[in-house]
């Protein structure tokens, strides 16, 4: 499609978008037919919304996948389409589980790449999403033709303005509802995505009276690059998109504060904000100021009056600042809205409408205005004195109050861009730039910190958990880094140091007891990494002692226990052969300790750690030449990694956790002489690195791993002698030897190599001998070198 044809069609869109039907239906009759039907589509995805797919009927045209299978489920009927979807109703399909989801797969003609891609975006974000007002994300997957699809909680409800309006809901009700929608978006907001379409049609509220924020198809991930087509092509409904969506402006988390905003007018006077549904006219009714505001509109609609009084002042103020025109004068999240609507329901001053003291005084001398007269010969002479003293007071007050709020921001922006922003990004392929750039926006923000938190405790103990992370991104020993070593270490070093100083000041204080321990924990990495296995022995061995210490006073602290868990597995890893039991004993501890952890709580984190020492166990079984024993913990870290899947079906690392658990499983079957249960774990590894890779090419890790899997293949059929012929081998081979070269070819590039160290000789050093390898094998299969 040109520019200009697409410009035609989105100019007829937005003309007819919000009309009535017949007099939308009589202005597309004048268009031509393929105008007409581009329209149609783009109607069905702006105005039909997820929610209006789940409450719709099912619609009368024919889809030849009712009653097929998607993965575990079957379609029972259509329950919706838009633009890029279809939404179906379909119940399970095996005798596994019961219940019904709202299963969403791309429309057949749609799947071009930019849809794909927007279809997995939305996918990959609602993943990142728990929260109790946001449809959950259930199962995903791909059918056999290739086509994305997942299936997400069936909700049963209402569009909350139709709910209000049924239930005649009063205006504190209203308010509670709308408070905990914009809890679901601030939760959305914490992890980087903006909705960019919130709209009544796409918050349903259930007959319980619970909301929930469903259709995240054309939200955006702000750590993501700019998608051009996001806002390029119109995807947003115009009467509750912002003036910087409508002028196809940047998108930030203030746009949907916005649409929070028309939201809250509608809910509260019943009706939207402006008539037109122009977004040029839109934009300039905002920015001459002629939104009426939610009272006057109650009133010039003939409404009821005492609710108009009731919204005049404060709601109406709220309502106002958050559609302001420019985004940095609105409220800076869904969190400060609400807070302001539950300061205006607790009768408490609001941020919307603060009066000064000026404002104040001339109420008071209107209420009582000849006394005030009689007393202002009196009163002069003080005046001057009490003004001078307060101006001087509020002065003084405001600078402490902006050194405060600056303090606060920079604290508040160091935690997201090291916790939040990091984690939200760090699975995502060819990130690795934008980790380097946030690692050194963060040491800025971490420096100025460090100044303004001596002597205060607890904003130490929170510099040291940043630079711990800060550490964590430079150079980690235990996960995907950027290889900086050396910073690594300086970072470690400053968290021991606000650590050790929070623990001086408060040394009852369990969050700077259980920060040292984690330096400490950190320290014993470094150790490890120079090969300085006694030292790193003893920094492990003061973090347990730290952390038994502080579970005394308090046992149930989880973090301190998940770390004690942690610590006595890198203990177990550092201790030599020599040292045999000793390593047992430490993992058996943590094995304990884990177990009581997940029994207790099903935090993934404790999980998987639970799953490595699964698989410490299985490998100290199987080295001590005990496959039972080794089968059975192997066994054990598999289950856990496939429920940890399940919960997170996108998730490269869930993934690869499986696959490393089925590598492990096929080397001891393979060990036993059970070639064919060898051979369905490496078949079923090999699906999932297929799939890795497949996700993301330039992984050199993925492409690495999944040539790892084609050469066990490749091994385990040259042993079988049930083989049919060599023709699978040198299959196997061929995808293993091209696999191995790609890998190697990427290692210079940093984007590509999804953590490694750079400079790191080792690996490449590996990859040149697997290739060796598989060269000589295709050899003697008669096939020459690549």
């Amino acid at each position: 499609m040109t520019p200009d044809r697409w410009r035609e069609i989105k100019q007829v869109f937005q003309a007819v978008v919000e009309l009535p039907a017949a007099e939308r239906d009589a202005r597309l009759a004048a268009v031509d037919d393929d105008t007409r039907r581009e329209v149609e589509q783009l109607l069905a995805a702006a105005t039909t919304g997820a929610a209006d797919f789940l409450e719709a009927p099912p619609l009368a045209i024919g889809d030849d996948r009712i009653g097929r299978r998607i993965g575990p489920w079957r379609i029972v009927e259509e329950l919706g389409r838009g633009g890029m979807g279809a939404v179906y109703r379909a119940s399970r399909a095996d005798d596994e589980l019961r219940g019904e989801v709202a299963l969403k797969v791309v429309k057949r003609g749609m799947d071009t790449d930019a849809v794909l891609r927007r279809f997995r975006a939305e996918r990959q974000i609602l993943a990142g999403l728990s929260h109790p007002n946001i449809a959950r994300l259930l199962d995903a997957g791909t059918t056999d033709d290739g086509t994305p699809w997942f299936a997400m909680e069936l909700i049963h409800g209402q569009p909350i303005d139709r709910y209000c309006d049924r239930h005649q809901l009063a205006i504190r009700a209203r308010l509670d509802l709308f408070a905990t929608v914009c809890s679901a978006v601030q939760h959305a907001h914490q992890r980087l995505i903006v909705h960019r379409d919130l709209k009544p049609s796409n918050i349903l509220v259930t007959d319980e009276g619970r909301p929930v924020l469903l259709d995240f198809g054309i939200a955006k991930l702000l750590a993501a690059e700019a998608d051009a087509t996001a806002t390029g092509l119109g995807l947003m409904t115009p009467a509750y998109a912002s003036p910087e969506q409508l002028a196809g402006r940047p998108v930030t988390t203030a746009s949907d504060v916005y649409s929070l905003g028309v939201l809250a007018y509608e809910l509260l006077a019943g009706r939207r904000p402006y008539d037109v549904t122009n977004p040029e006219a839109i934009v300039r009714l905002l920015e001459r100021g002629e939104v009426i505001p939610p009272s006057a509109a109650i009133v010039r609609d003939g409404g009821d009056r005492r609710r108009a009084r009731r919204l005049r002042g404060d709601l109406d103020a709220i309502v106002a600042m958050a559609m302001r025109p420019a985004p940095d004068q609105r409220y800076t999240s869904p969190h400060e809205l609400a807070n302001d609507l539950e300061a205006y329901l607790a009768g408490r001053p609001t941020v919307a409408r603060r009066e000064g003291l000026a404002g104040r005084t001339w109420k008071l001398v209107r209420r009582h205005r000849v006394a005030a007269f009689a007393s202002l010969a009196v009163v002069v002479a003080l005046v001057g004195g009490i003004v001078a003293t307060t101006r001087q007071a509020r002065i003084a007050d405001a600078e402490r109050g902006r050194a405060e709020r600056r303090f606060g921001e920079v604290r508040q922006l160091a935690g997201r861009v090291l916790f939040e922003l990091h984690d939200a990004i760090a699975e995502l392929p060819g990130s690795t730039a934008a980790r380097i750039r946030l690692a050194e926006e963060s040491l800025s923000y971490l420096n100025a910190l460090s100044v303004d938190a001596t002597g205060r405790p607890d904003l130490l103990v929170e510099v040291s958990a940043a630079w711990l992370r800060v550490g964590d991104v430079q150079g980690s020993v235990a996960g995907a880094n950027l290889g900086q070593r050396d910073a690594a270490r300086t970072s470690y070093a400053r968290a021991l140091a606000a650590a050790e100083e929070a623990r001086m000041i408060a040394p009852a204080s369990v969050d700077a007891r259980r920060a040292v321990a984690a330096a400490r924990n950190r320290a014993g990495d470094v150790a490890w990494e120079d090969d300085d296995l006694p030292g790193s022995i003893v920094e492990y061995q003061r973090a347990i002692a730290l952390l038994r210490d502080l579970l005394v006073d308090a046992p149930a602290d989880g973090e301190a226990r998940h770390l004690l868990v942690q610590t006595l597995v890198d203990l177990g890893d550092s201790l030599s052969r020599a040292e045999a039991d000793r390593r047992r004993a430490s993992y058996a501890e943590a094995q304990a300790l884990a177990e009581a952890l997940v029994a207790e709580s099903p935090d993934p984190r404790v999980r998987r750690t639970l799953s490595l020492i699964y698989n410490r166990a299985g490998k100290a079984a199987e080295t001590a030449g005990d496959p039972v024993t080794a089968r059975a913990r192997y066994q054990q870290a598999l289950t856990l990694r496939e429920e940890i899947l399940a919960g997170a079906p996108t998730s490269a690392a869930a993934r690869r956790d499986v696959s490393t658990s089925l590598g492990h499983l096929s080397r001891l079957a393979r060990a036993a002489g059970d070639l064919d249960r060898a051979r369905a774990a490496s078949e079923r590894a090999l699906d999932i690195d297929r799939a890795i890779a497949a996700a993301d090419p330039a992984d050199v890790r993925a492409v690495r791993d999944l040539a790892t899997s084609n050469t066990k293949l490749a091994e385990i059929d040259h042993e079988s002698a049930t083989a049919a012929g060599g023709d699978e081998r040198v299959a196997y081979l061929r995808a293993a030897a091209a696999g191995f070269r790609r890998a190697l070819a990427g290692w210079n590039d940093l984007e590509a190599r999804g953590g490694f160290t750079p400079g790191d000789e080792t690996f490449a050093a590996e990859l040149h001998g697997a290739i060796a390898t598989v060269d000589k094998d295709l050899a003697a299969e008669g096939w020459p070198r690549p």
